[in-house]
């Protein structure tokens, strides 16, 4: 069982183990808890390892891409997407064609699996101020020719590319958290302000400036640009 899931998690395969239930008696494959002393079945153990999102970064069964929806409600609320559901830490922040020029609070905290901008949006995108935004594995990609405009702290939450194709953008605020953040694409990258955390950062193409203002150019995190 762990040489079947670990193939699946290392090919990026989702997988269902399906048997529960107290009419399953002793039969072996069941995954209810013994009836009689209520411990877990041995193939738990097993299994915990590939269905805690925490432990498996890597391994995202429930990823789904969540479009932003045509209005400048806070990015907490349902009515702020396509769906009425809130990205979560599985999940894609998608803004596309559905909705144009866009400034928006997060209006708390949120943790999203990465944030994309595709080819028909059009129209400049800012998250303003007020809350942090934690990004998963798959970082960010943005592919228009636009501002992309994160003004609201960013926490890396694992390593991850910044594929920013072309245009203009500016981040305020990196905490890396000991992660690596690769950044591609020939856009015009704009840090603002110091980057903490450690973790090394590598710029692959495209010109990076810094803000000059009293807290940018301090960083705690290595900057390698590549030319």
């Amino acid at each position: 069982l762990d040489n079947a899931l670990a193939y699946l998690q290392t090919n990026g395969i989702s997988g269902t183990y399906w048997t529960g239930g107290p009419w399953y008696g002793n039969y072996q494959l069941t995954c209810e808890p013994s009836p009689i002393t209520g411990d877990d079945r041995p193939q738990m153990s097993v299994l915990s390892k590939y269905t805690d999102s925490a432990l498996s970064p890597g391994f995202n069964p429930q990823a789904d891409t969540i479009l932003k929806a045509d209005n400048i409600h806070a990015l907490n609320q349902g009515s702020s997407w396509v769906g009425g559901i809130v990205p979560d830490a599985n999940d894609i922040a998608l803004w596309d064609a559905t909705v144009g020029a866009n400034t928006v609070l997060l209006g708390s905290d949120q943790s999203w699996g990465g944030l994309a901008v595709d080819a028909a949006h059009s129209g400049n995108v800012t998250i303003s101020d007020g809350a942090t935004l934690t990004l998963g594995t798959a970082g960010i990609t943005y592919v228009p020719n636009i501002a992309l405009s994160l003004s609201c702290p960013i926490v890396l939450a694992a390593d991850q590319t910044w594929t920013l194709t072309t245009g203009f953008f500016n981040v305020n605020e990196i905490e890396t958290q000991g992660h690596q953040l690769t950044v591609t694409g020939n856009s015009n990258k704009k840090f603002k302000r110091q980057i903490p955390g450690g973790g090394p950062i590598l710029v692959q193409s495209g010109s990076l400036t810094f803000d000059a203002n009293a807290d940018s150019g301090a960083s705690e995190s290595p900057i390698t640009v590549k030319a």
